[in-house]
């Protein structure tokens, strides 16, 4: 798997809980994975298409790991938000995140979509 990270722009750092990430080349081997506990918000964009999981997701925060079926996909876009950062970016409570991967469409509506479009 090849990871890359990218500086956010000024503007978006605040919001954000680390830099950009990126990942290509993801061992498609895997029949699930374990999303680690977390206090950062995260919005997946698949830059390749799967199975599993919607083609843009965003799942909350976390106090345990939790286990989910399905590989990831083959390339994605992974930013981490700021707690006060997914609440601005996304216009929900953070209560209304679940610790799940859910469509960005249900929760950023055309927003969503259309924001993942443009970075694919």
């Amino acid at each position: 798997m090849t990871t890359l990270q990218a500086i956010p722009h000024a503007t978006l750092r605040r919001r954000l809980a680390r830099r950009y990430t990126g990942h290509s080349d993801v061992d498609q081997s895997s029949r699930g994975m374990v999303l680690p506990a977390t206090v950062a918000p995260r919005v997946v964009i698949k830059l390749e298409n799967s199975p599993y999981r919607p083609p843009e997701f965003v799942s909350g925060a976390r106090d345990s790991h939790v286990a989910i079926d399905g590989a990831c996909a083959p390339s994605y876009i992974e930013v981490a938000l700021a707690p006060l950062g997914a609440y601005s970016l996304l216009g929900v409570p953070l209560d209304d995140l679940g610790p799940l991967p859910t469509d960005l469409t249900d929760i950023a509506g055309r927003r969503g979509r259309a924001l993942a479009d443009e970075l694919r």
